[in-house]
């Protein structure tokens, strides 16, 4: 999700809005907005001595709920870049804030440093906030604005510390069992608390007519079960080199030749992907879902490299899986060439990966595994 309308950038990084956002900002207001005279008892503030009204109110609440979430999420920006990873960017959506960011370290203290720093935001933004409200005799609006700048941080500090995965409490809590339980039971705790949390507040939320906190139940449900995976196949890939992946009887096509020269080769090889050498040695490959977006009649005429991913990185055949993957993931690569030396020896897909890992999961159930079908 790392899409959307550019608003602003941070050190160069963009920050988007998703078209989600543009959803729920409203609801959040209208929400805000009628239940107005609540938040202006909790305030101690007398809703008639303020001089917005409460449709502006909602509006001024709700932006600072997301302006408050934006900071959260600048805050693991400016570490994670301070521990040398690379930020695509920042977009706020329905949720809340996703950063994405690339070559995140996996070790412990550094995860623990980069999702602590999210909540020590919210919370130092509540403190500055409330003390501001305390101090402030002014007009009534703004000191109604600063309490509810404070509450708003101090609830979002609140809700990211809850040790259950992927909120970053969980992501501190799966760092300081790592060094004694290993990365994959470690995940797996920490998501299960995730998941027996998301019960009680999707339930809740269900029961409360709440169907935001629900959506976000279902959030972290999935994001937990995702990261523990995800655990779990950088274990079983731990060791394995890109050679061991390799498939060397990819055919081998050149840039100039036509769509219906290449649909042959694959016809021909039964495979759905082919490699693509360009006239200056750039490679890329060539698939038949891109050979399917050109019309039959046409692909006698477009060549292969009009609609080939080409210019693809290589990679060494000595290089660890699992850092390969991470590149991998980082290009939204499905393919890419493998090397030895100077020579191309062929080519590691995703596919086969997910392959590999199938199969692992049959011949050497986990934990994971065995508690995954105990619910099916």
């Amino acid at each position: 999700m790392d899409g959307g309308v550019k608003v602003l950038s941070f050190r160069g990084i963009p920050v988007r809005l998703h078209w989600t956002f543009f959803l729920i900002l409203p609801y959040v207001a209208y929400s805000m907005a009628r239940r107005f005279d609540a938040f202006a008892n909790d305030a101690s503030t007398h809703d008639y001595a303020l001089l917005l009204p409460p449709a502006a109110w909602g509006l001024i609440l709700a932006i600072l709920l997301f302006g408050s979430v934006l900071l959260h999420e600048l805050g693991h920006v400016v570490v994670a870049l301070g521990q040398g990873s690379r930020v695509r960017g920042v977009t706020l959506m329905m949720l809340g804030g996703v950063s994405h960011i690339d070559g995140i370290s996996r070790a412990p203290r550094a995860e623990a440093k980069m999702a602590i720093v999210g909540p020590l935001v919210s919370l130092a933004i509540a403190i500055v906030a409330y003390a501001a409200h305390l101090a402030f005799g002014g007009l009534p609006d703004v000191q109604f604005g600063l309490y509810y700048l404070a509450q708003i941080n101090l609830g979002i500090a609140l809700f990211n510390m809850l040790p259950a995965f992927p909120l970053d409490g969980g992501r501190v809590l799966r760092s300081m069992l790592e060094q004694r339980r290993g990365a994959v039971q470690a995940t797996h705790i920490a998501a299960t608390t995730g998941r027996l949390l998301a019960v009680v507040m999707g339930l809740f939320g269900l029961l409360s007519g709440n169907f935001l906190l629900a959506l976000i139940a279902v959030f972290i449900w999935a994001g937990g079960a995702a990261e523990a995976r995800a655990a779990l196949h950088r274990e079983r890939l731990a060791g394995v080199r890109v050679l061991e992946m390799t498939n060397s009887s990819v055919p081998v096509i050149f840039a100039e030749e036509t769509l219906a020269r290449a649909t042959d080769v694959m016809l021909g090889a039964r495979t759905s992907v082919v490699m693509v050498r360009g006239a200056d040695g750039e490679i890329g490959f060539l698939t038949a879902d891109q050979i399917a977006s050109i019309a039959n009649r046409h692909r006698g005429a477009v060549t292969a490299d009009v609609v080939a991913s080409m210019n693809v990185p290589a990679v060494e055949a000595s290089e660890p899986l699992v850092a390969t993957i991470d590149a991998m993931d980082q290009r939204q690569l499905r393919h890419v060439p493998v090397l030895r030396g100077d020579r191309v020896i062929g080519v590691l897909s995703r596919d086969a990966i997910q392959r590999y890992l199938q199969l692992e999961g049959v011949l050497r159930p986990s934990l994971l595994d065995a508690e995954r079908r105990s619910l099916a």
